[in-house]
């Protein structure tokens, strides 16, 4: 048996066949996985020896856990899937190898492979718009530091400044970061206001640079979302709030002891959001973020739970290759009623020497 095709490390998405040749008989594969045997199949060849296994890298996406959103800077999950591949030709010794597969369920055609993929922002564009008191995250895989540079306006023109150690992964294992780089604490860091950003680049290397261009536009009632990528990496996208509401109120109805009662009285709301008129290089992000297997919507400082209903999305084009596109979600908790309770101040309009005395 010759292995004439094994990568010892590519993404799940691009990791393509196990080829081999001169195969004699037939020839067993197993693979581990955390010391646990999780496949095993046998192979017979074709007339002219050859074998093709197909699917491996399915096989890796599906073991690879799906991160958690996170509110702060966090690190989310592990760098790539590790698995023991076992290949064992009729009346032969076992041949058994370790491979690594880091975790993306798209094509890049090789524009992100393991020499690179450290230095480069996990997102299916280098560009992204952003505004005035909105919430962004970014993920990198790695322990690298990234970088910051920011372009703002002061009275005597535009200038422009390098933070090189804007923000450090604080864990000692090689995984997938997530970062706050929020225009907010991107003008406090570098001391200026947040309306006097232009925009930003964060990165590891100027040659993988994701930019965030400030809008002057104000936008009502906008939604921040964040998601799981195809990468798995955490993101953030922004739309807008379309107006439209849904508020289903459910239960169950039983009999017991000849008396009808009610369980699980639920309230179910269905949000619709607009995204706005989008350029057409921004529709890689859109469509990540609404096949993304994990949604959250920030609220209250931290990310909620919600689910897209894909049944009412609606595209709306323009010849001018404008998109917008309206979708609803729905929390994904029964539970969505979130309540923080204030404490009211004893002090009133009246002081403690107003009472029944008073004349």
């Amino acid at each position: 048996m010759v292995i004439d095709r094994l990568p010892d490390y590519a993404l799940t998405s691009e990791f393509g066949n196990i080829e081999l040749s001169s195969v004699s008989g037939y020839v067993d594969m197993e693979i581990i996985f955390e010391s646990t045997s999780i496949l095993n199949e046998r192979y017979y060849p074709n007339k002219h020896g050859y074998v093709t296994i197909y699917n491996i890298g399915e096989v890796a996406l599906n073991l690879a856990s799906i991160p958690e959103l996170s509110n702060i800077n966090k690190s989310i999950g592990v760098f790539y899937v590790s698995l023991t591949i076992k290949l064992t030709q009729r009346y032969t010794a076992p041949v058994e190898v370790i491979r690594y597969f880091y975790v993306s369920s798209v094509n890049t055609n090789g524009t992100v492979n393991h020499d690179n993929m450290v230095i480069t922002p996990l997102s299916l564009t280098n560009e992204k718009r952003t505004g005035i008191g909105r919430k962004e995250f970014i993920s990198f895989f790695g322990t690298e530091s990234i970088s910051l540079y920011a372009v703002y306006k002061s009275p005597t023109g535009d200038k422009g400044i390098t933070i090189s150690n804007y923000a450090t992964p604080t864990y000692s294992y090689v995984g997938v970061f997530s970062f706050d780089v929020s225009p907010s604490l991107v003008a406090s860091r570098i001391g200026c206001n947040e309306n006097d950003l232009v925009y930003y680049n964060i990165y590891k290397s100027s040659t993988r640079v994701i930019r965030f261009v400030m809008s002057e536009r104000m936008y009502p009632h906008l939604k921040t979302f964040g998601f799981i990528n195809s990468f798995y990496g955490q993101e953030t996208f922004h739309a807008m709030e379309a107006g439209n509401f849904q508020t289903k109120f459910d239960r169950n109805i039983g009999t017991i002891t000849g008396v009808r009662r009610q369980f699980r009285p639920q309230v179910e709301k269905i949000v619709s959001v607009d995204t706005g008129w989008l350029k057409r290089n921004e529709l890689p992000v859109l469509e990540d973020f609404l096949t993304s297997q994990r949604v959250g919507i920030w609220e209250d400082n931290t990310f909620v739970p919600i689910i897209i209903q894909t049944d009412s999305i609606k595209i709306s084009e323009k010849r001018d290759e404008l998109i917008s596109v309206e979708f609803s979600y729905r929390y994904a908790e029964d539970r969505y009623q979130r309540f923080r309770y204030v404490t009211r101040p004893l002090a009133g309009v009246f002081d403690s020497t107003f009472d029944l005395t008073f004349n």
